[in-house]
């Protein structure tokens, strides 16, 4: 949705919730409705946050907007993630959110039920996208395999490209 456009639905329907509607969350688009933006000021919160271009972050990124627009140019970012460890000749390109589970199968190569596909990488790193909008990135380290769940996969695809092609 265009930038200004959300602007207005944030500003004049925000206090019903529409533009949690939009956002898909529902939960809080119905309390919106009945509670009247949360009272308010909920409503006033998200029209400053709209405003500064915050709220509009539906994928929560751990990246600046300086680092993903590096992506974007296909230049690799370096990234200071102050809880990431790293060695003194390691460099971060890439940092979000996500989330990781144990499989107990390992399939590449598979076109599911759910209109999803799997694309073994390289050995032991399957890249998986669902048909229902889940992606996931399949590390398999012996005979373990581990899905992690990103909101966004483009960025990712993006740098692990660009790492690929420099050589590191």
């Amino acid at each position: 949705m265009n930038k200004k456009i959300r602007i207005l639905v944030v500003v004049f329907l925000g206090i019903f919730g529409i533009h949690k509607f939009i956002d898909k969350d529902y939960k809080m688009g119905i309390i919106y409705l009945f509670t009247g933006g949360l009272f308010g000021i909920g409503w006033i919160i998200d029209i400053f946050k709209e405003l500064n271009g915050t709220e509009n972050n539906k994928n929560k990124s751990l990246m600046t907007k300086e680092s993903l627009n590096m992506i974007h140019e296909g230049r690799l970012p370096n990234i200071a993630i102050s809880n990431l460890n790293l060695s003194k000749d390691e460099i971060c390109h890439y940092a979000d959110i996500g989330y990781t589970f144990k499989d107990k199968i390992i399939t590449t190569g598979y076109i599911g039920k759910s209109s999803g596909v799997s694309i073994n990488i390289m050995k032991g790193l399957t890249y998986r996208t669902g048909g229902t909008g889940g992606k996931a990135i399949i590390l398999q380290i012996g005979s373990s395999s581990y899905s992690i769940i990103l909101n966004t996969h483009s960025e990712f695809i993006k740098v692990f490209n660009m790492v690929k092609n420099v050589g590191y």
